[in-house]
């Protein structure tokens, strides 16, 4: 299963944005957050001034920081390149390429994008620049996301002004009509004047539903003039897309008093007299005069079509695919967790298969990829015609689909008849000539292979149903390909395995095959200040078995209890044990506790009695918690965490930031220490995310007096900006690896440990 590239991400955090309340500081915001999705050193946005031949800098984002306002000259600047050219995406040499660019030669850029911002009359109003000193590995799809920035961009100064002009009109309206009533008509004409050049359609409608008065860019929105309107209310109710009258009604039956005085907005379509949907934004209020009567409601429309368009456009880039149209792995997996609940309740089967062309890259090598992609659009064509409405077919990229059918019944065998059926009538169809190349070439043909995996509920994950389509797959393929074939019990290898794994587990407790290995933990001074104990299994036959292939199946199997029973037991007496030696009675030992072990009813008085029985120090015993076993019931996770803060024990939340952290949980619990995650510390001195998340975690400790420490410190870069943003506890391969008691004691004595050095 493929991973989101950058781009992907750039595009999703751009969706984001794009649907994100705008603000008064719009501006210094979209720089920011253009810095920080593209991954670029600095953005700036800035607007043409009236000459044309300045830039106004509005917002400039620059290595972590917001920069002011200035101006400065278009002439041989990249700025001037991108308004003429449209938009420019250097990958690298940015600063040779534009070499009388101060900000480039300053900044020593390689990588530069830039994208401009639309005006009026075509005419570019501004633009969004920015600039990396490392090349840009992709600058094609971040000018892409950049260009739809720009357009959003553009809307919403283009709505400021009309806002900023609204408000000044509305300011002026009210003036006029506190004049003396002998001065009435003449306040009526002023009033005209101003509202009939704005670019909004307003309009005020009296209390019986006719209007007081409408400008003429009703025509401009609608294609009827205003006096249609005037002499036919209910015309603005028959514009409206049938689709969105309800929430139209809603919205006018909302905006009527009693219910309030504040302005209602709605976004919906309607329908130009030429056919066209347009998007648009109503606003309205109701006009109450000085007695208090009802006066109607002062309405403004606003053409929000570009916004709506640029919203779906960012839609479709993240969860289709651009070649066929289908849904893409997103869309498919979001889907098919969707089946999967349904399925549950419905307890009818559903199906997923996975079907790969044959040969397809013969295709693609002899006869150009511009002939392998009409291919490629072809088969998504005809799979979809050959599925129910209710079934989804995706591309998982190259030439791999992915099909879900849904309500196949409640009988298993009638189910696997029935995907069957399905899955031959694809393959059928997809057997069919294919006319892709030029009219002097013979039709091409080509054949697929196809792994069926059923469903029933969610006893599988996502995850491992693709896994079991995508083993199917594989044996259609080593079938001789152009076949189907079910993923089924017979391959009991690894279910055998797997039931002979969770037999030797049971033994292994008993057997005295269990053991914990100690990873050292050391502070700022390179001080050993503690430890953490980590299950290991020495098999006789097999050796040293890695956590990750028993532990899980612990989990599953409810061994991890008296597993977990034994960790703490053993960890208490190792902690009497290192009183006895003057310089490791002052460790404190970190245990893992899984949920499932954590929410044992007399979990608090198994810890009690391994401390009685070992007389460990309580105060040395330190309990490692996930957020998983915090959001399962968490009223009753703090009451038994005070009660282990009774004994004395303290607690440590394991890999934070990993999981839904809850800050109003957060400030609940009785914690000592934070965990930074490893995958947070791994690429934190490379990836401004990570370092931006690692600070903001350190940041919050502090506010909230609790202590941090890093776990996977593996490079003294790493461990360099920790201690500089303020983290003094660290965990790693930096300072030593797990390993049994024996070696850890020897490594103790033999003297300081590499942080030590």
């Amino acid at each position: 299963m493929n991973r989101p590239d950058h781009s992907e991400l750039a595009l999703l955090g751009v969706a984001d944005l794009v649907s994100t309340q705008v603000h008064a500081s719009f501006a210094q915001d979209l720089a920011e957050r253009t810095a920080r999705l593209l991954g670029l050193d600095q953005v700036q946005v800035g607007c043409l001034d009236p000459s044309g031949e300045r830039i106004e800098v509005r917002a400039a984002w620059h290595a972590g920081r917001q920069l002011g306002t200035w101006s400065y000259a278009l002439r041989d600047t990249a700025a001037s390149a991108v308004l003429r050219e449209g938009g420019q995406g250097i990958a690298s040499g940015a600063r040779d390429a534009h070499p009388l660019d101060p900000d480039l030669q300053h900044l020593e850029a390689e990588g530069f994008i830039g994208a401009p911002i639309p005006g009026l009359y075509g005419r570019p109003s501004g633009l969004i620049s920015g600039c990396s000193s490392q090349p840009l590995a992709r600058p094609d799809p971040l000018l892409a996301a950049l260009r739809i920035l720009a357009v959003h961009a553009a809307g919403v100064f283009a709505a400021s002004a009309n806002h900023d002009r609204l408000r000044r009109e509305r300011r002026a309206l009210q003036r006029m009509l506190d004049q003396a009533e002998h001065r009435q008509r003449e306040t009526e004409a002023r009033f005209h004047t101003m509202l009939d050049w704005t670019y909004d359609w307003e309009y005020w409608v009296r209390p019986d539903g006719s209007f007081y008065y409408m400008t003429p860019s009703a025509e401009h929105f609608t294609g009827f003039p205003s006096e249609h309107f005037l002499h036919d209310p209910d015309l603005l109710e028959r514009i409206v897309h049938p689709d969105d009258k309800a929430i139209w009604k809603r919205h006018i039956k909302g905006s009527l008093p009693p219910r309030s005085q504040d302005i209602y907005e709605l976004e919906f379509r309607i329908r130009h007299k030429d056919g066209r949907l347009l998007w648009v934004e109503h606003r309205c209020r109701p006009v109450i005069d000085a007695s208090g009567d009802y006066r109607g409601r002062r309405v403004s429309i606003s053409d929000i079509t570009a916004r709506k368009e640029a919203e779906e456009q960012i839609r479709s880039l993240a969860y289709f695919d651009p070649l066929t149209g289908l849904p893409n792995r997103r869309l498919l997996l979001d889907r098919l967790g969707h089946a999967l609940a349904a399925s549950r309740r419905t307890r009818q089967y559903g199906a997923l298969l996975m079907i790969d062309l044959d040969h397809f890259k013969s295709l693609n090598d002899t006869q150009g990829h511009d002939v392998g992609d009409r291919l490629l659009v072809e088969v998504a064509r005809r799979m979809t015609q050959s599925l129910r409405a209710e079934d989804t077919v995706a591309r998982l990229g190259g030439d791999e689909y992915l099909v879900m059918l849904e309500t196949l019944g409640t009988d298993e065998q009638n189910a696997a008849n029935e995907a069957e059926g399905i899955a031959e009538k694809i393959r059928l169809r997809l057997k069919e000539p294919y006319p892709i190349g030029r009219a002097d070439q013979a039709d091409h043909y080509c054949s697929c292979s196809i792994g069926l995996s059923l469903f029933q509920g969610d006893r599988e994950s996502v995850e491992v149903l693709l896994k079991q389509a995508d083993v199917a797959l594989y044996q259609a393929k080593d079938a001789g390909r152009d076949t189907i074939r079910f993923f089924n019990p017979e391959m009991q290898k690894a279910i055998e395995s797997r039931i002979a794994l969770e037999t030797a587990l049971r033994q292994a407790l008993l057997r005295g095959e269990l053991q914990l290995f100690y990873q050292p933990q050391i502070d700022q001074h390179g001080k050993r200040i503690g430890a953490e104990a980590l299950l290991r299994w020495l098999h006789p036959n097999r050796g040293l078995i890695p956590p990750l292939d028993f532990i899980p199946l612990a989990e599953e199997t409810g061994l991890i209890v008296p597993i977990g029973h034994w960790v703490v037991d053993t960890a208490c007496a190792q902690l009497k044990e290192w009183e006895t030696c003057a310089t490791m009675r002052s460790l404190q030992l970190a245990v893992n506790v899984s949920a499932r072990q954590f929410h044992q009813p007399d979990f608090v008085a198994q810890v009690r009695e391994s401390l009685e029985r070992s007389k460990a120090n309580p105060a040395r015993l330190k309990l490692e918690l996930t957020e998983s076993v915090v959001l399962e019931n968490a009223d009753s996770v703090i009451e038994r965490m005070h009660q282990l803060r009774a004994l004395g024990v303290s607690f440590s939340m394991d890999d934070f930031g990993t999981g839904y952290s809850s800050l109003s949980y957060l400030k609940r619990l009785p914690l000592d220490q934070l965990k930074i995650d490893k995958s947070f510390v791994r690429d934190i001195t490379t990836d401004p995310n990570d370092a931006a998340i690692v600070r903001a975690i350190l940041a919050m400790s502090r506010s909230l007096g609790i202590q941090v420490i890093a776990e996977g410190v593996e490079t003294e870069e790493q461990q360099l900006f920790l201690l500089d943003n303020g983290c003094f506890a660290f965990q790693g391969y930096l300072f030593g690896k797990p390993s049994p008691i024996v070696d850890w004691r020897s490594q103790a004595t033999q003297g300081p440990s590499r942080a030590e050095d």
